[in-house]
């Protein structure tokens, strides 16, 4: 079996598709039963499903762990959601999902999309840019919106943040 040259260069093998759609992942992961759905009464008070969830979870205390955010812009360690996902048992309760596991590709989606919020996380006090991103090559809106889902892209065009 042979090996990597230069294993820094490579990371681990694992990436993220450019299409991933986590309005997708939430819904069938997070959502069943007494889960995170939007029927009125989601668990830990945390609706994964409805539209602005990423956008609700930026710099918004845990119910469960008050002393942490669920999102921190740029720092999956320190993003209680993130944590959630893996395995060991995370920090603060159990594991989620709580039946099942993602996909390490999965998980790799989510802590990309953690620390590629950091990229506008320098605009004004709420972390928020005004301006937003920058547009795509062919100028007809935001690139992020196909990699991260149109939720990801109200983040960039200074959505509320819960």
């Amino acid at each position: 079996m042979g090996t990597i040259p230069d294993p820094e260069r490579y990371g681990d093998g694992v990436f993220c598709p450019s299409d991933f759609d986590f309005d997708r992942l939430f819904r069938e992961s997070c959502s069943g039963g007494a889960c995170h759905g939007d029927d009125g009464a989601p668990a830990a008070e945390l609706d994964l499903v409805s539209e602005g969830a990423i956008n609700r979870m930026i710099h918004a205390p845990s119910t469960i762990c008050e002393w942490m955010d669920l999102i921190v812009p740029g720092d999956p360690e320190n993003s209680l959601l993130y944590l959630k996902l893996m395995e060991p048992p995370a920090l603060c309760g159990e594991p989620m999902p709580p039946i099942g596991y993602l996909t390490v590709a999965e998980i790799r989606c989510f802590r990309d999309l953690i620390e590629g919020l950091a990229e506008r996380d320098a605009g004004d006090e709420d972390g928020l840019d005004p301006e937003g991103p920058a547009e795509d090559d062919e100028g007809s809106g935001d690139a992020r919106d196909a990699r991260f889902g149109s939720d990801a892209g109200d983040v960039w065009a200074g959505g509320s943040s819960g």
